[in-house]
């Protein structure tokens, strides 16, 4: 059964609400009723296409945007390369089950985000940037007082951001 969250019936028997996400859609305007659901809500991403570059990035800033909601979870879709006709699209692994970028992120995110059992607030979207009490995490490879970066994609971390070679990098800063 599909609701939006708006219509979301108060008697509703199930627990959780399931969000799916599209590629046009506002991470941000998801991520607040998400927030707002009455008995937690999950977040469903799709991989819209085959740029691994922009498939890594959605599923940063889905991951970043799903730690500032408590108990909630993301399923990204799809787990495999996915070619049907013109439909073609990269999931977290290829046929061959070797990870793509976008695994690499869910993994090393996975653990910055969620092995201290941190609690997230979204402190700006441009660029993405989460806080806890310990430290802040911003989505770019130049961020002032950084004590690391992290290369999302390639799995590494160091000193200085641009010494990654990785499009895609976050900084951290300790609070």
């Amino acid at each position: 059964i599909g609701r939006s969250l708006d219509g979301e019936a108060r008697d509703w028997p199930r627990r959780r609400t399931l969000c799916r996400v599209a590629a046009g859609d506002s991470l941000l305007e998801w991520r607040d009723r998400a927030a707002s659901a009455p008995r937690g809500a999950d977040f469903a991403i799709d991989l819209p296409g085959v740029d691994d570059g922009e498939n890594a990035g959605r599923a940063a800033r889905a991951l970043l945007a799903l730690s500032t909601v408590p108990g909630a979870r993301l399923f990204i879709d799809p787990l495999t390369d996915f070619d049907r006709t013109n439909d073609a699209a990269h999931g977290l692994i290829d046929t061959r089950c070797n990870p793509r970028p976008a695994m690499t992120v869910v993994r090393l995110l996975g653990t910055i985000l969620f092995s201290c059992g941190e609690r997230w607030s979204l402190a700006s979207d441009d660029p993405w940037t989460i806080a806890s009490e310990r430290r802040r995490l911003v989505l770019t490879d130049d961020v002032a007082g950084a004590e690391w970066y992290y290369g999302l994609t390639s799995g590494t971390a160091g000193r200085r951001g641009q010494e990654l070679a990785d499009e895609l990098v976050l900084g951290e800063v300790p609070a």
